[in-house]
């Protein structure tokens, strides 16, 4: 689970706040403006801060608990949980100076980098205990509330703020965003008091005016095809002279074909509004059709492919859904742009305070996919090449993993899982024990140990890869512990040994098989020879070429005819097959972040984690890794990044755990230390084919990640 990072105010809290959240919590009135299970309720006047712990989190989706809920079962499922003591707050734009939604945006959505909690003097903030006491909202003629943070704004612009009271409307200005366009499927003329969906914070969130009315207003969200963009926000619509709203267009669909236009938001809220999507098909569906009443405040929401009218606007019945998407495209979103820690802050502020429930799909990103299935992008970042609609697994809040993606299984791997001894790829190995499977290749001649030959080990042709074999050809041995060494078994009662009155190899009894053993420091590689001979020190199994045949010959013959003896490569199964797993996952887990195009996707570098992986493999996995080249076919790319981020960022932000000491990479852009700290550092390399870096990308931190 990520580490929270909130605002400076809040450092004690995180020493504190995990064990008050229950007995600081104040209980919302409820005021009788409307009558129901959608009263308004009065904005609280007592704050919580605090995070919701972990285990809070999987408490809440107890219900789920004992059932495998996947597809449509799942939204289902997750209705009555959401709906459960939900509160609502006034969505009245009548009345603006008594609007409890511009309010509560001064909680909600706030940012908590240039508003830090206490900043002001509206009530008492007690750090220790993250209570806000006797909190007053601000007035609309007060100019002086606190700083926003705002969908469609490009953070880090200077104007890319406003305050809580700056403005609603006019060319610079912020609205009440419905993330889920109202007019598709719950439209409702009279703003008096009007709650339910319409008013529902986890997708009613504060946004930039022009972008809300213009490029989005009530258009389906999707990739905009970028040679046919019919409204670019950030040109059209400088603020002070400043694009602050790049990234932001509608144009035609590039993912499904349609004459209708849809709006494609700036990528660091791309997954903000998809999952704020998700949570709109769960709260308010008809699925399971209960007798629960399809109204403007409860509507019927469905996700699809279909490219909404626009101009539409109507409430939902059980025979007519509000259908919104593109879906397929808010899928590509969700893993584009993960959760972040802003949209967790914000996702505890409404439970603990305002709305009382929460966003499944940023408690438990993976649910997404267990009830929509996947999308696939293609290496361009937006071209959805697969759309596979199978549910990849059931929700278990007692098990999957909290803001993020859990893998199978979830703890890195232990040597004892780890499954090397059924691997069926063959690794150069420095060390040999006891139940190995290795066979003996003479790498200058590219040849295998084989089958006898009447009576006699002959030899074949191999195909080395660095360091791997592509296939076994020829024969391999057992290693069996014996008294004075190990044997080598061949098969049933068929073991390989010498002959004392010669050099040749040959496959014996157990009864007559002799000992081998091991010699790890030898000048000319690892050296297997006779145990038990009076001449072990100066006896190996090397390969002779005049002959065509490995034996049992003086390793004299070594220094005085190198070109007729060489010592064989011992090679050892399944190394390369559990490096390559390894290498698979340091590529698309922990360092993921690249594609050929070079486009942002968001994943999350995770140093630690591929740290902790890597510890837990074999020691021989572990050498392997440290001495492969990038050339290597079942690790190369990986090990190519891997080099690359070490080698040009240090080991200081990225410590060296394969020990390869990577050459640094001179010339390098520097990245400030904001953007490597933590599990938080997004590493954008492309990796070419074998050991070529085909190039390389500047190294930056999800484009919005405040402090909260």
């Amino acid at each position: 689970m990520p580490v929270k990072k909130w605002a400076l105010g809040l450092v004690p809290v995180l020493l504190l706040g995990a064990s008050l959240p229950f007995l600081l919590q104040k209980t919302v009135e409820t005021e009788a403006s409307t009558s129901g299970e959608y009263a308004r309720a009065a904005l609280p006047t007592t704050i919580n801060l605090n995070p919701v712990s972990e285990e809070e989190i999987r408490d809440y989706y107890g219900d789920l608990l004992g059932h495998q809920y996947q597809g449509t079962d799942l939204l289902k499922a997750l209705k009555p949980i959401l709906k459960n003591g939900q509160q609502y707050h006034c969505y009245d734009s009548t009345k603006a100076a008594t609007n409890d939604i511009w309010r509560a945006y001064e909680i909600t959505d706030r940012d908590w980098t240039l508003s830090p909690a206490g900043s002001d003097s509206n009530g008492s903030f007690d750090p220790t205990t993250g209570i806000w006491s006797n909190y007053t909202y601000h007035e609309i003629s007060e100019n002086n509330g606190p700083w926003l943070h705002l969908l469609y704004r490009n953070p880090g612009k200077v104007n890319s703020s406003l305050r809580a009271w700056d403005a609603h409307s006019g060319t610079n200005a912020f609205n009440r965003e419905h993330v889920w366009a109202k007019g598709h499927g719950f439209n409702y003329d009279d703003d008096t008091n009007a709650t339910g969906a319409r008013g529902d914070l986890h997708h009613l969130i504060a946004g930039d005016a022009y972008v809300n009315q213009t490029p989005h207003n009530a258009y389906s969200y999707g990739f905009v095809d970028l040679n046919q963009i019919s409204v670019d926000a950030g040109t059209a619509h400088p603020i002070n002279d400043e694009n602050v709203l790049s990234g932001n267009y509608r144009g035609r669909a590039l993912n499904v074909s349609s004459t209708r236009e849809v709006f494609e938001p700036q990528d660091c809220d791309k997954g903000d509004i998809a999952r704020a999507c998700f949570y709109m098909a769960a709260r308010y569906n008809y699925f399971e059709k209960n007798g629960d009443p399809i109204t403007y405040e409860n509507p019927n929401l469905l996700l699809t492919d279909i490219v909404a009218n626009s101009s539409e606007s109507f409430t939902s019945t059980a025979e007519q859904p509000g259908e919104y998407g593109i879906l397929r495209d808010l899928l590509a979103w969700h893993h584009l742009d993960p959760v972040d820690e802003y949209e967790i802050h914000r996702n505890d502020i409404l439970h603990r305070n305002f709305t009382k429930n929460r966003n499944p799909f940023i408690d438990f990103p993976e649910w997404v996919d267990y009830v929509w299935g996947t999308s696939t992008l293609d290496e361009d970042g937006r071209t959805i090449i697969e759309r596979d609609e199978t549910p990849t697994g059931y929700a278990d809040p007692s098990k999957d993993v909290v803001y993020g993606y859990s893998e199978d299984p979830v703890d890195p791997p232990t040597p004892a899982e780890e499954p090397e001894e059924q691997a069926d790829v063959w690794t150069k190995t420095v060390s040999i024990v006891d139940g190995d499977e290795i066979t003996f290749v003479a790498e200058d001649a590219a040849k295998m140990i084989n089958e006898p030959a009447g009576n006699l080990i002959s030899d074949v042709a191999v195909t080395v890869d660095d360091h791997c074999l592509d296939s076994l050809t020829g024969s391999s041995f057992m290693v069996e512990k014996a008294t004075n060494g190990f044997l080598l078994k061949k098969g049933e009662n068929s073991y390989l040994t010498y002959l004392n009155s010669g050099t040749n190899l040959k496959l014996v009894t157990q009864s007559e098989a002799l000992a081998w053993g091991v010699d790890y420091d030898s000048p000319y590689g690892v050296r297997i020879y006779p145990a038990t001979r009076s001449d072990a020190a100066t006896r190996a199994i090397l390969y002779r070429s005049s002959s065509g045949r490995f034996g049992t010959y003086s390793t004299n013959n070594l220094a005085s005819t190198p070109s007729d003896y060489s010592m064989p490569s011992v090679y050892v199964k399944g190394v390369c097959n559990a490096a390559s797993g390894y290498g698979d996952r340091f590529d698309s887990e922990w360092t993921a972040g690249c594609n050929n195009s070079g486009t942002y996707d968001g994943d999350k570098m995770n140093w630690e984690a591929a740290t902790s992986a890597y510890n837990a493999l074999s020691t021989r996995t572990q050498q392997f890794l440290a001495q492969a080249s990038k050339d290597n076919t079942y690790v190369g790319d990986a090990l190519a990044k891997y080099d690359y981020i070490v080698g040009k960022y240090g080991v200081d932000v990225f410590p060296d755990f394969l020990g390869r000491n990577p050459v640094s990479i001179s010339g390098a852009l520097k990245v400030s230390q904001a953007h490597v700290s933590g599990s938080y550092i997004v590493i954008f390399a492309i990796l070419g084919a074998g050991a070529a870096l085909a190039t390389l990308l500047l190294v930056l931190s999800k484009r919005r990640r405040h402090e909260a």
